[in-house]
């Protein structure tokens, strides 16, 4: 896989990737284990936490969340994700200082269907904000 700086967020970075075989984009969530471990020194076992949130996570269904694609457990965690090309609502917000009734609408009827799936499966989000929803386009 080729890989390209996408982003950096609280948890980590996220690169841009090819899948090899079909050259398709795919996102890939870099968890550094090390900073994941001192921030969650609370925990029982930070690790488990992930690999166990990771597999509530694989499997969701629905076209308003990410979908994972798969998991890595190596010397930091990685996760391949769909890309979602549109970039986070808050930088589209920021960038256009306005959006649309109608377009506001839209996004928030689609986390609103989101969180209901989430809730309907018993999951929380806990951190739901303009910089956690990724657009399609």
């Amino acid at each position: 896989m080729e890989r390209l700086l996408y982003g950096i967020g609280a948890c980590g970075e996220v690169k841009l990737a090819f899948e090899r075989k079909t050259c398709k984009k795919v996102a890939i969530k870099i968890i550094s284990k090390r900073k994941f471990a001192i921030g969650s020194a609370r925990e029982a076992d930070p690790a488990l936490n992930v690999e166990t949130e990771i597999e509530i996570l694989k499997k969701l269904n629905h076209p308003c969340i990410i979908k994972i694609k798969n998991f890595f457990d190596a010397e930091d965690y990685y996760i391949v994700l769909e890309l979602m090309e549109g970039g986070e609502l808050f930088d589209k917000v920021v960038g256009n200082k306005r959006l649309k009734e109608a377009t506001c609408k839209l996004y928030f009827y689609q986390m609103l269907l989101a969180v209901q799936y989430l809730h309907e499966n018993g999951i929380i989000h806990r951190d739901l904000k303009p910089e956690n929803v990724l657009l399609s386009s």
